[in-house]
C-alpha cells in the first residue's frame, strides 16, 4: 500500500506540473505570438503570477520588477497589439507600395516637361539650315521623305518635327516641290548626318534661276576691223530683288558666226551700268582669230580656259563649249567680282542685257537664243 501510494502520489506531481505548464502557457504565450493574459487582479492569475495593474495581464513577479509594465503597456491585449500589428504591417506594406509609385511617378515627371510621356524625357533637337537664292514661290523640302516644310522666301528654316540625339537625318527638295517659273533649281548640301547634341543648322539649300532672251541676227561691220555695225541687243528682266548676284552663268547659242576675231560680246545690268566684256575682238584686237562659231557657248569666270586662249587663226570650227569671260587684252574677267569690275553684290533686279557686235566687214552670223542663271553668294 505504501509503494503505490507513493506510486500515485508521483504520478499525481508529474499530471501537477504538466498541469501547471499547460496553464502558464496560457497565462503567458510567448512562443507564437507573445500575448500576454488579461487579469483585473491577482486571484485572475495561476498561482506563481500576479496581475500587473498598469498593463493589464499576468506576468511573473520577477518581470513585474524589471519593468514588464511597460512592455505590457506597449503591447496591451493580445487583440490590441494584434490590431496595431495587422494595422502596422498593412500600412507599411501600403507605404511601400506608395513609395513605389512615387518613384515611378518621380522618374516620369523628372524626366518630362510634359509629366505623362516616358519618351518626353528623351532632349529633342530641331533640324534645319538656310535657304538662299529662292525667287518667289513655294520650295518643298523633306526630311527623311517626310515631315514636309514649305518654304517660301530665303533664310533660316526649321523642320516641324525635332529628333532625339542619335537620330538620323537627311534632307531633300521633295520631288515635284521645286517653285513654278523662273527656272528654279535648288541643290542641298550639308544635308545628312546624325543628330548630336544640339540643334542642326548646318544644312544648306542653293537655290538658282534662269531667264532666257530671244535670238537674232548680227548685223556685219561696215569696214575694216574695228569698226562696229549694229549691234544685236537682247534683255531679260527680274522682277524682284530676291538675293544679290553671287555669280552668273551665261550661254550664248549661235546659229553660226564664220570669224569669231569680228566679235565683241557684252553683259550689261541696266540699273546700275556695271558691265563686263565676255571676249572682244581676240587676238588682241586684231580681228584675226577667223574660228567658226556654232553651238552653244557657256561663259563663267568658274571654266578654264578663258575664250580668248583658244582663238586661232586656223580656220577651225568651235561647236560650243565652257570658257571663262575675257577682255579685248586677253585677260580674263569675272561676272562675279565686286563692282565696277563686276556685278558680284548687286540686287538681281531690273533689266540685263546682252549685246554684240560685228567689228569688221565680210562675215555674218546670228544666235538662235541666250540666258542668264542667277546664282547667290
Amino acid at each position: 500500500m505504501r509503494h503505490g501510494a507513493h506510486r500515485l502520489a508521483a504520478i499525481g506531481a508529474v499530471y501537477g506540473a504538466l498541469l501547471g505548464a499547460l496553464l502558464a502557457a496560457c497565462q503567458y504565450d510567448t512562443g507564437v505570438e507573445g500575448r500576454l493574459y488579461a487579469c483585473a487582479a491577482d486571484d485572475d492569475c495561476i498561482p506563481g503570477f500576479v496581475c500587473s495593474s498598469s498593463a493589464g495581464v499576468c506576468v511573473r513577479p520577477d518581470e513585474l520588477d524589471a519593468g514588464i509594465d511597460d512592455r505590457g503597456a506597449d503591447a496591451g491585449d493580445g487583440d490590441a497589439g494584434d490590431e496595431r500589428a495587422d494595422s502596422g504591417t498593412d500600412a507599411g506594406a501600403d507605404a511601400g507600395a506608395g513609395d513605389s509609385g512615387s518613384a515611378d511617378a518621380g522618374s516620369a515627371d523628372g524626366g518630362s516637361a510634359d509629366g505623362g510621356d516616358p519618351d518626353a524625357g528623351v532632349p529633342l533637337f530641331a533640324v534645319g539650315g538656310t535657304v538662299a537664292g529662292l525667287a518667289g514661290g513655294n520650295l518643298v523640302l523633306q526630311n527623311n521623305g517626310g515631315d514636309d516644310l514649305t518654304v517660301t522666301g530665303n533664310g533660316p528654316f526649321t523642320f516641324p518635327t525635332k529628333l532625339a540625339s542619335g537620330s538620323a537625318y537627311a534632307i531633300t527638295v521633295k520631288p515635284g516641290g521645286l517653285p513654278v517659273g523662273m527656272g528654279q533649281s535648288c541643290a542641298v548640301s550639308s544635308g545628312s548626318g546624325m543628330v548630336g547634341s544640339a540643334d542642326v543648322t548646318s544644312v544648306r539649300v542653293r537655290c538658282s534661276f534662269t531667264l532666257s532672251g530671244p535670238g537674232g541676227s548680227i548685223p556685219d561691220g561696215p569696214g575694216a576691223c574695228g569698226t562696229p555695225g549694229a549691234p544685236f541687243v537682247s534683255t531679260v528682266f527680274v522682277d524682284g530683288g530676291f538675293f544679290n548676284v553671287g555669280s552668273l552663268l551665261l550661254s550664248v547659242s549661235f546659229v553660226t558666226h564664220s570669224w569669231s576675231g569680228d566679235l565683241r560680246m557684252v553683259l550689261a545690268h541696266m540699273p546700275t551700268g556695271t558691265q563686263v566684256t565676255v571676249f572682244d575682238k581676240m587676238r588682241m584686237g586684231s580681228c584675226n582669230a577667223n574660228d567658226r562659231l556654232t553651238g552653244t557657248f557657256q561663259f563663267s569666270e568658274a571654266f578654264s580656259p578663258t575664250f580668248c586662249a583658244v582663238a586661232s587663226t586656223s580656220g577651225r570650227t568651235l561647236d560650243g563649249g565652257s570658257y571663262a569671260p575675257c577682255d579685248v587684252m586677253s585677260r580674263a574677267t569675272s561676272f562675279s567680282a565686286a563692282p565696277p569690275a563686276g556685278f558680284g553684290g548687286e540686287s538681281v533686279q531690273g533689266t540685263w542685257q546682252l549685246t554684240i557686235t560685228d567689228n569688221d566687214d565680210s562675215d555674218v552670223g546670228s544666235v538662235s537664243g541666250w540666258s542668264l542663271t542667277f546664282s547667290p553668294p
